[in-house]
This record gives structure tokens, C-alpha cells and sequence, in this order.
């Protein structure tokens, strides 16, 4: 009996040890599953400023033996403007495996000040049992700080006073107008009363550097004065956080024109004004011709730059821009090839200086022109003989052979022949020559001419000399003034000046 006993209480045992070990498997939840390590590779705390984002970073690693899924959300995925955003939030996990998931928190432009604790889950699912999930959670704190530092509706004059006044000033409206009032005063204080006495101090100094500095600062001051109060003031009223934020951008714009004005008188008033004296020192043209050139580009680039600024103010992404202005300059560039050449042109003329302003250039025809004005486009010829003015473009004066007429001097030396009949007297005939050259205006008496036999003509024997003048604008009028001295002393001294003649023989034949 107890033997029949025992063979049926064995099944028993063994079918008891199975249900046991099946509801076992049912309640225990996956061990790899449970054993996803979350490494963060930064602090949980972070400040946000407005308009900018925030990078977090964390590694997943599966510790277990089988491959999971990792799910990634944030709660509140957005709150007053702050917006979270995995940059990818489905990983997949092999046993031992490990990767990382990123967490990007944006600030919008017109968040307000505030602190939040955003709580960041990754949910991991085991592939080969998806009922085994489990969820771990880690907490991200940020301290979001405004862009324009909005705290409206504080019913404070100057934000310091209680707003103790009587009806109707006794709202955040009056506290408004008193405190805008109270700053335009201080504003007319100074440009009334404190700048005109400072410069009544620096009158007495020797230097005007002070009084340029003070007429410059007067007008950007005083509208800073009255626009940093105003705006500060505006905080004051009890409207809402958007529209603060608006007026504060304006302001922001504001200065950046002020800044930029301030900037460009600075540079106009000061820099330009002393650089003026100094060129009037130099003899180069370089510094007269490129002054000029730097007033243009001041007028050019500040405000450039203050449009760049606004329009970072206004959100715009200064490297799209950027890049326009690049392509649109290159477009620039190839459009005024011509016009870039002259400029580099002139700088190179300028510097290399073969000729300067009353210089007199030796034109293809002979004639002589002055240097009137050598710009960096084009230089400014006068034609001496015909008293026209002459435009030549700075690349053609660069790249063209230059004869200019007063280097080593001023002087020039001019060739005159003249022809006398064959049994002259060479000897007189020099002698005379000498005695018109001295009798000359326009003759380098410094100088000693130099006269040669030049040739033995049909009809004459000619002679030249080279007769030294004082400039090369006077070489026409020395030469006539040569010729009619010479053949007054040659009428004088019976030198006789031949026209062209033959000499015949006739010979008679006898028949």
C-alpha cells in the first residue's frame, strides 16, 4: 500500500514543480531588460539662454545577455518655450553593446526667465521577450535666463520708489511716465549743463583732441540717457511678456544705430581729421588720394556692419548672409575688372611714384603736358601747347613707356641746325651762335651748349647746336627765339645763309 502510494504521489510532485516553475517565469520580469546602465557624460544642471540650445549627452550600455530596444522621451517635451528634441530616439542594443543618445533643449527668443526639471526616459524593451520593459529615468534641471531680462508690472517708480502718487499716476502707467520724465531730465541735464561746463574746462587745455571728443559724445549720450531709461521703464508696465520683449528688441536695434554712428564720427572726426594733418606734412601724394578713399569706405562699412548686427538682433543667420555678400562682391568684382585695375593702378602709381603732381610728361605726339592730379581711377593731364586737358586711365599710365620731362631737373636741351654757305667762316660762324645762345630768355646760362658740324648739304654747310633751356614747356619758344637772334647776327656779320642752288657748266663744242 504504501509502495501503490508513493508511485502516485510522484506525478503529484512533478507536475507541482512545473506549475511553480511556470508562474515563475510569468511574475520575473527579464533579466536584460533590467540591467541597461545610463552613463551621463555631463552634469544634470544647465543654464539656457534665451534664443540659444543646450547639447546633453548620455550613454546607454546593455549589460544583460540579450538585445533591447532603448525608446528616448522628455517630460514636457516643451515648457514656456523650451522645446526638447532626441536627436535620435530609437537605439538598438547587442548584449554588451553600447551607444549614445543626445537630448537638444532649445530656448525660443522670447522666453522669460524661469527654472524647470525636465525628466528624460529611456524605456528599453527586450527584443526577445517585448513584455520585459523597463523605464529609467534621469532628471535634467535648467535655469532659462531672457535675452531681454523681462519683469513687467512692478509698480515702481524707477523700479526703486514705491508709486505712492495720487490718481490717475498711481498705476504702472504713471509710474511709467514719471520714471520716463525723471530720465528725459537727466538726459537735458547733461547736454545742457554738465557737457558745456566740462567743455568750458577743456578749452584751457592745449590740445583740441578733448573738444572734438566732447562735441562727438553730446548728442549719443544724451540719447542713450533718455533711451536706456525709457526702456528700462518700460518693464514698469503690466503688459504682457511678448510685447516687452518686442519694444526691448527695438531698443536693441536702437543701439546698435547709435553704436554704429558713434563708431563712424569717431572715425570721421578723430582718425580721418588727424590723418589730414599728417598728409599736409608729407610730400607723398599716397596719403592725400587714399583719405579720401578711406571716407568712402567708412561710409560704407559701419553701416554694413550695424545691418549685420540688426539683423542678428532680428534672428537671421549671418553666415547665409555673409555668403550673399560674398557671391554678390565676387559678382562685383568681375563686373568692374576694369575699374579694379585702374585702382590698383593708381595705388601702384602712387607708391612708385615715376611722376608727381606739376611733373610735365612727354606725350606720343611731342607735345608736353603737366601732371594736374593723379587719382585712383585716372590721371589728369594738361596739355601745355594746346592747353586741353588730357584723362588717361591709371592702367594705360602703368603699363605705357613714361618720358617725364624734369627728371634728373626741369631743364632740357634742345637741338637747332642751321645752314651756312660753303666759304663761311666756322670759326665766326660758332662765335655768333654762342653770343644768341647768351642773349636768350629761356637759356640755361649754367650750362655750356655744345656745337657740332653737322653736315656737308648740296647748298650748305650745317651746324647744330645744343642749347640747355630752363623748361621743357619753353622749347618751341627758345628755338624761335635762337633762330631770330642768329640771323640778325648773321645779317650783321654778312653770313650768308644759302637757299638751294646748282652750279652749271655748259661746254661749247666746235662743229
Amino acid at each position: 500500500m504504501n509502495s501503490d502510494f508513493k508511485v502516485r504521489r510522484a506525478p503529484m510532485l512533478i507536475a507541482s514543480l512545473m506549475l511553480v516553475l511556470l508562474v515563475l517565469m510569468v511574475i520575473s520580469p527579464a533579466s536584460s531588460a533590467g540591467e541597461i546602465n545610463i552613463l551621463p557624460q555631463s552634469g544634470p544642471y544647465r543654464e539656457l539662454d534665451a534664443d540659444t540650445s543646450q547639447v546633453f549627452e548620455w550613454v546607454i550600455y546593455n549589460n544583460g545577455s540579450e538585445p533591447v530596444v532603448v525608446k528616448g522621451t522628455v517630460d514636457p517635451v516643451s515648457y514656456n518655450g523650451v522645446t526638447a528634441e532626441f536627436e535620435d530616439d530609437f537605439i538598438t542594443l547587442g548584449p554588451m553593446e553600447s551607444a549614445s543618445m543626445v537630448v537638444t533643449f532649445t530656448a525660443g527668443r522670447e522666453v522669460s526667465d524661469f527654472k524647470k526639471t525636465f525628466l528624460v526616459n529611456f524605456t528599453a524593451t527586450d527584443m526577445s521577450s517585448p513584455s520585459n520593459v523597463t523605464v529609467n529615468t534621469v532628471e535634467v534641471e535648467l535655469d532659462v535666463v531672457s535675452i531681454f531680462g523681462v519683469d513687467a508690472g512692478a509698480n515702481k517708480i524707477l523700479h526703486i520708489w514705491d508709486n505712492n502718487l495720487p490718481e490717475p499716476l498711481n498705476t504702472n502707467t504713471g509710474a511709467f511716465l514719471v520714471s520716463v520724465l525723471i530720465w528725459l531730465g537727466i538726459g537735458f541735464a547733461f547736454y545742457f549743463i554738465v557737457d558745456p561746463t566740462v567743455h568750458l574746462l577743456t578749452r584751457k587745455t592745449e590740445t583740441e583732441l578733448d573738444d572734438i571728443i566732447l562735441h562727438i559724445l553730446r548728442m549719443p549720450l544724451f540719447l542713450l540717457i533718455v533711451l536706456i531709461g525709457s526702456v528700462s521703464s518700460i518693464e514698469i508696465l503690466d503688459i504682457s511678456q511678448k510685447m516687452v520683449a518686442d519694444i526691448e528688441m527695438l531698443y536693441a536695434i536702437a543701439l546698435v544705430l547709435i553704436g554704429a554712428w558713434l563708431a563712424y564720427k569717431i572715425y570721421d572726426e578723430i582718425v580721418l581729421y588727424y590723418a589730414k594733418k599728417f598728409a599736409k606734412k608729407t610730400e607723398t601724394e599716397l596719403d592725400d588720394v587714399l583719405i579720401p578713399v578711406l571716407e568712402k569706405i567708412g561710409m560704407i562699412v559701419f553701416p554694413f556692419l550695424a545691418l549685420m548686427l540688426i539683423f542678428q538682433i532680428l534672428g537671421y543667420d549671418l553666415t547665409v548672409l555673409l555668403a550673399g555678400a560674398g557671391f554678390l562682391g565676387l559678382v562685383v568684382g568681375l563686373a568692374a575688372q576694369s575699374t579694379l585695375a585702374n585702382f590698383f593702378a593708381g595705388i601702384q602709381l602712387l607708391i612708385d611714384r615715376p611722376f608727381k603732381i606739376g611733373d610735365l610728361l612727354m606725350l606720343e605726339s611731342g607735345d608736353f603736358a603737366e601732371v594736374k592730379h593723379i587719382g585712383l581711377r585716372a590721371t589728369e593731364l594738361l596739355d601745355t601747347t594746346n592747353n586741353q586737358l588730357i584723362v588717361i586711365p591709371n592702367d594705360q599710365m602703368a603699363n605705357n613707356k613714361i618720358v617725364n620731362a624734369v627728371m634728373p631737373d626741369r631743364g632740357l636741351t634742345i637741338a637747332v641746325s642751321i645752314g651756312v654757305a660753303y666759304g663761311s667762316d666756322i670759326e665766326l660762324v660758332k662765335k655768333l651762335m654762342l653770343e644768341a645762345f647768351s642773349e636768350m630768355a629761356n637759356s640755361n646760362k649754367e650750362k655750356v651748349p655744345a656745337i657740332r658740324l653737322s653736315d656737308f648739304a648740296d647748298s650748305s654747310i650745317n651746324m647744330k647746336i645744343f642749347i640747355p633751356i630752363d623748361a621743357a614747356p619753353n622749347k618751341w619758344r627758345a628755338a624761335s627765339e635762337f633762330r631770330e637772334i642768329l640771323y640778325r647776327k648773321f645779317k650783321e656779320n654778312k653770313v650768308e645763309i644759302p637757299f638751294p642752288q646748282r652750279v652749271v657748266y655748259l661746254k661749247t663744242e666746235g662743229k
